[in-house]
């Protein structure tokens, strides 16, 4: 059986790898932030919490958190910053929640929003990420 934040980070990095993400490999999706920052250009998809909204219906919260990674040594800053707004635009897609839904067997997205932004530099590494926030559930969660 799978949980809902297995689910929700699997429909993500699924569906992103369908998508135009400019130069960087879809190899280079990972459903963790260790991952990502060993191969740059990288994008990393990782659930920040999941709470359930009503039992009842099987209706979860779900908080990802969508890292885009770059290295400073082999990418410009300009570089970067056209890898993110790729991917950050595709997240802020008015049918995000339906694409979710249809990229993974069993999971369903009810609605998707976009939350706060960052950018930082460590270790001559580039990091933007986004939050996301999914209302969603499946038919057979733990």
């Amino acid at each position: 059986m799978n949980s809902i934040i297995t689910l929700a980070e699997k429909s993500l990095k699924t569906w992103l790898a369908t998508q135009d993400i400019g130069d960087i490999p879809v190899a280079n999706i990972f459903r963790s932030f260790d991952s990502a920052s060993k191969v740059l250009p990288s994008i990393a998809v990782q659930t920040e919490s999941a709470e359930p909204v009503t039992r009842a219906t099987g209706t979860w919260k779900v908080v990802l958190r969508v890292e885009v990674h770059s290295q400073a040594d082999d990418s410009t800053e300009d570089q970067h910053h056209a890898r993110v707004e790729k991917v950050f635009d595709l997240l802020h897609a008015s049918d995000l929640s339906a694409n979710l839904s249809a990229a993974l067997t069993g999971f369903e997205c009810q609605f998707a929003v976009t939350d706060d932004a960052s950018h930082a530099v460590d270790n001559r590494q580039w990091t933007s990420s986004l939050r996301l926030t999914l209302w969603c559930g499946a038919s057979d969660l733990t």
